[in-house]
């Protein structure tokens, strides 16, 4: 693996491939290291030397320091209790503690030998730490705002000239004990090298690394076949032991991680990472079992985030003793805000006391916030819209001022959230407002240890003083113009377009966007969530489910943003997941897929054996109620399988259909039984008559109307039912501007409405239909030729009179319904008959027909021209009409049958009398 590949500062020696010896001679490029780090101009390298002996004797000497470690403190606790002791004494007696301390006697030796332990101690545990001493980033803001040098570029000379330090020790505990264990069951297994492979065994045993695997919802058991398996593929070699060059740069880059992540030492799920970054047959077995790299990561952060929130605890309880409980500041210089304080909100205070979760992927914002307020202007605007961490990244803000993480203007400060509401109170009465204004600003100003927050600033803009009749956006303008307080405003992308743009807001504050978090954030910002819902609700999540509910949040729900609506999502998921299966349980993607699924009636869930069977047969199940039509049943059921397995281009609808032919061939029915097979009913059409839209407002009814804001009719339905079948009937009919609009449908899946808001098409059917060239059609069938020169032909001579051919080519398919034979009316006739007896069933009345009596049907209901619209009124008037009458007659009794016979007569077969 190149350096450029893993675009990271480990280097592997060209010389001897990272071996560090070449014929058993150290090699003289990289003085025998093999593999090495460069970072903040050190050179970092993994040479720790193993051997049983060596491996015994540090075990044994962790071991004894443990135990004086433990020794010297129980001397120190001893000496601590025997003070209160003496001290019990010594009021008893009357003795002093000036006797007690200058006096020599036995107490005083007692004491000051037990300090002497408890230094002894403090000093072997500064001692250790600087043993295992760790590099340890900048600040996380400055790394972005360019405050950290790059190293210089490496090369093998400088081996010689810099200080090398070795990594093993900046390993704790857990991770040595591993790595040893990794070599000792290399030399046992009698391999050539240890290898990654030897690495993942060893750790596999790890707490940390059970945590990640769990969370992937990883087989523990299939997993550790499979290593074991995979080492014995390892061929047995020399007895003396190496350490691949791919085991050393596993531990550096492992270093390297650690280091990134500010943390204090390298630990398991450090060396899992780095494991998976590197091809190999480690890697190979995670892959097989479906954990790629991206996985692993997320599911490490997600273990270390947990630790992560326990050291941030502590550290908010060391940082924070110097920051003011109060409205003070340390100096003591600040001035009291009474006013401001009944309409706002402290979010250090908040910040300090450990209430907000962590901020989590927006290191970027918070730095050019930081700049914007360094800079002249006085104010950051955060423009985004709702649902994408506006909050969040304030509540960070709070924190990092908190620690004093901030760069000097916010240090000593605090982030205090104004209410608006609180601050316009009072506005109908004349003068009040302003009154209430100047008081907030006088206070903010005198008190000069002050970051307003205004969240959603654009409610202040068109709001009238009273005094004068100024703006209360322009007050809030001049006061910043002064410099009298630092603000950190938010709004919406629409209210910053429509009301400040226009407003004086904009001389003193500058936009930061906030767009959506992407990738692998989301899924950082889920699983800090999802460790809260776990401690509130004493549930579990896996990460398929934080995925789940990031793909199908953007996939589905196109009215919210990330991450709001994916945190939505998990939160129904894990209450629906608690209702059927109780506590302790563990959310799956399956809960998310239902939530969706119950949210947008789309069927997102995995296919059931009952589904697949029912896609497997679709065809079979639709030519129950069509006749013929072979080619437009077999393009349907290919289409729809495709799109449940996931096959289907997710940017464009499910499948988009043209339906050719004379009217009564079909069309429509073929339409109707799709939307009850797959989309479960009829009710799931949004049916469209393109004879009604030729004329010039044919638009506004489709998308909605600018003048009043009214939506269309198309663009309502498929908002409300986003899983539908779209029936464009007598497409050819239609308004040029309704084709241009579909040529935009059926290419990439969505429609903006007059309102602006984007309307997905990606889950539904779309199918034209058009009687073009029927006249065509019909002779070229009389005069024998094959429905494909049919559909040649009416392709490149017909359908270009009424579609250009850039709208024809977007639909998937283009189907050329063939007129209907007698034979095929017969058996349509049969299938009317058959809905008809199903009808009286439900009345209790039995019905049957003779053959003879089909066959007149069909004769009097077939008609070349007409397909088999004839039929049905045939069935009314024959059939339907005689059966009204012998209801309304009374003659017809639960357990009678109706008989049609040859002459198209109705007979009643009267039931036997119980």
């Amino acid at each position: 693996m190149s350096e450029e590949k893993r675009n990271k500062p480990i280097y592997i020696c060209p010389e001897c491939k990272g071996e560090g010896e070449i014929a058993g001679k150290k090699c003289r490029i990289c003085e025998g290291l093999g593999v090495v780090l460069f970072l903040e101009g050190k050179i970092f390298y993994f040479g720790q030397k193993f051997s049983r002996s060596g491996i015994s004797g540090e075990r044994y000497a962790r071991k004894v320091r443990s135990m004086i470690n433990t020794l010297v403190l129980l001397f120190g606790v001893t000496g601590i209790v025997f003070l209160f002791y003496a001290i019990y004494e010594m009021g008893k007696h009357g003795i002093w503690w000036q006797d007690f301390i200058y006096k020599r006697n036995e107490y005083t030796f007692i004491f000051w030998v037990s300090l002497l332990a408890d230094f002894y101690l403090v000093y072997r545990i500064n001692k250790e730490s600087r043993m295992h001493s760790f590099l340890k980033a900048k600040s996380i803001w400055r790394r972005f705002v360019g405050q950290q040098q790059p190293d210089s570029q490496f090369n093998w000379q400088m081996i010689k000239k810099l200080k090398k330090k070795e990594i093993f020790q900046s390993l704790d505990q857990r991770s040595q004990l591993a790595t040893e264990e990794a070599w000792l069951l290399e030399e046992k297994l009698e391999h050539r090298q240890l290898e990654n492979i030897h690495l993942l065994a060893s750790f596999l045993a790890s707490t940390q690394a059970n945590l990640v695997f769990a969370r992937l919802s990883v087989n523990y058991e299939k997993l550790t076949d499979k290593v074991k398996n995979g080492l014995n593929k390892l061929a047995i070699g020399a007895k003396k032991t190496k350490i691949l060059s791919e085991a050393k740069v596993t531990m550096l880059l492992a270093f390297y991680l650690a280091y990134k992540k500010r943390k204090d030492r390298v630990n398991a799920t450090d060396i899992l990472l780095a494991i998976t970054e590197q091809e190999g047959l480690a890697r190979e077995i995670l892959y097989d079992l479906e954990i790629g790299n991206k996985e692993i990561e997320n599911a490490v952060a997600w273990v270390d985030l947990h630790s992560y929130l326990v050291r941030r605890w502590h550290q908010f309880k060391q940082l924070s003793r110097l920051k003011p409980k109060n409205a003070m500041n340390r100096a003591y210089t600040a001035v009291a805000t009474p006013h401001l304080n009944s309409i706002s909100r402290d979010m250090t205070l908040w910040a300090r006391a450990g209430a907000y979760a962590p901020c989590i992927g927006r290191e970027k914002e918070i730095a050019e916030i930081f700049r914007v307020l360094e800079a002249d202007k006085v104010g950051a605007l955060l423009v985004g819209y709702p649902g994408v961490g506006k909050r969040s990244i304030l509540e960070g803000i709070a924190e990092f001022m908190v620690r004093e993480d901030v760069p000097d203007i916010l240090k000593d400060k605090r982030l205090v959230s104004l209410s608006v509401s609180g601050l316009i109170a009072g506005a109908g009465q004349f003068g009040a407002m302003e009154a209430n204004v100047l008081s907030v600003m006088r206070e903010i100003g005198k008190a000069k240890n002050i970051v307003l927050v205004v969240e959603d600033i654009h409610h202040l803009v068109g709001v009238s003083t009273g005094g004068e009749g100024m703006d209360l956006a322009e007050v809030f303008s001049e006061q910043m113009r002064a410099r009298n307080f630092l603000v950190i405003a938010t709004t919406t992308p629409d209210a910053c377009r429509e009301r400040i743009d226009a407003s004086s807001l904009l001389k003193v504050l500058q936009k930061v966007p906030i767009n959506e978090p992407v990738d692998d954030e989301i899924i950082r910002i889920l699983e800090a969530k999802a460790l809260q819902f776990e401690a509130e609700q004493g549930i579990y999540f896996s990460y398929q489910s934080l995925v789940a509910a990031v793909k199908m949040s953007n996939q589905y729900l196109h009215d919210e943003y990330l991450p709001a609506k994916a945190i939505k999502l998990l939160e129904e998921a894990m209450f629906l997941a608690k209702t059927h299966r109780g506590g302790k349980t563990i959310v799956g993607a399956d809960d998310v897929a239902t939530v969706v699924a119950e949210l947008t009636n789309i069927p997102v869930t995995k296919v059931t054996m009952e589904e697949s069977k029912k896609l497997l047969t679709l065809e079979q199940a639709m030519h129950e109620r069509i006749i013929g039509q072979d080619e437009a049943v077999a393009m349907i059921g290919g289409a729809l399988r495709r799109a449940r397995t996931e096959l289907r281009g997710k940017d464009r609808p499910i499948a988009s259909f043209l339906f050719l032919g004379p009217t009564g061939v079909g069309k429509t029915q073929v339409t109707k039984t799709l939307a009850e097979i797959y989309f479960g009913s009829e009710k799931n059409m949004v049916r469209l008559d393109m004879s009604e839209y030729q004329a010039n407002d044919a638009l506004a009814r489709i998308i909605g109307d600018t003048v009043t804001g009214k939506g269309g009719y198309l663009t309502d339905k498929i908002r409300k039912y986003p899983f539908s079948l779209v029936l464009l009937d007598e497409i050819e009919k239609a308004n040029a501007e309704i084709l241009d609009l579909f040529l935009q449908v059926l290419d990439d899946g969505r429609l903006t409405d007059v309102n602006g808001k984007i309307i997905d098409f990606t889950n539904t059917i779309i199918i034209g239909t058009s009687n073009a060239g029927t006249e065509f059609i019909q002779e070229s069938i009389k005069e024998g030729k094959s429905m494909a020169v049919i559909k040649e032909i009416l392709m490149e001579n017909y359908l270009k009179r009424y579609f250009r051919p850039e709208f024809v080519n977007r639909f998937d398919g283009i189907v050329v319904f063939s007129p209907l034979r007698l034979e095929d009316v017969t058996e349509i006739a049969r299938i009317f008959l058959g809905q008809l007896a199903e009808r009286l069933e439900e009345k209790g009345i039995g019905f049957g027909f003779e053959e003879e009596a089909l066959a007149e049907l069909a004769r009097l209901g077939f008609d070349p021209t007409m397909g088999a619209r004839p039929l049905r009124r045939v069935v009314q008037d024959k059939i339907e009409d005689a059966l009204a009458k012998l209801f309304l007659q009374g003659a017809l009794k639960r357990r009678d049958k109706i008989i049609l016979r040859n002459n198209l007569e109705l007979t009643v077969e009267k039931a036997e009398q119980l």
